[in-house]
């Protein structure tokens, strides 16, 4: 099979992407770690990314209330009481990519294609909101 078959449709650049939390230098370095060895137990390619939700043809508050379907969060959502929030296209504008990883719904990652560094955070950050409440409530 080639990658073209194996590889998931390409998110398009008008998708919202939205990203739980304050992304704190350690916060992204750690979250880059657990989700290389995640995907490594769990045998599926290493990819460098950050935990993001997005979701084509949903308003990031809706693309936000994915989470409430997510395993072990009882339908609350993740528990985070910021959130900030991009298009893939204002990602891809800064030189990174979203690609679709589920499960759960509408997990995806903002990839990289080295370990990023403390300029590629701020980069990366550059194309997201400010900071705001949750719309689900958090933490």
């Amino acid at each position: 099979m080639d990658e073209a078959q194996t590889s998931p449709p390409r998110i398009p650049d008008d998708a919202f992407v939205v990203r739980f939390g304050e992304t704190a230098s350690k916060t992204f370095v750690d979250g880059i770690k657990i989700g290389i060895e995640r995907r490594g137990q769990q045998g599926r390619e290493p990819l460098i990314g950050i935990s993001v939700v997005c979701r084509p043809g949903l308003e990031a508050d809706s693309v936000a209330a994915l989470t409430t379907q997510w395993p072990g969060l009882e339908g609350r959502g993740l528990p985070h009481p910021r959130l900030q929030d991009a298009t893939v296209g204002a990602i891809r504008a800064r030189g990174y990519d979203v690609v679709a990883d589920e499960p759960p719904p509408g997990h995806a990652l903002v990839v990289f294609r080295e370990i990023p560094s403390e300029d590629d955070r701020v980069n990366l950050l550059g194309a997201f909101s400010p900071l705001r409440d949750n719309p689900l409530g958090g933490a």
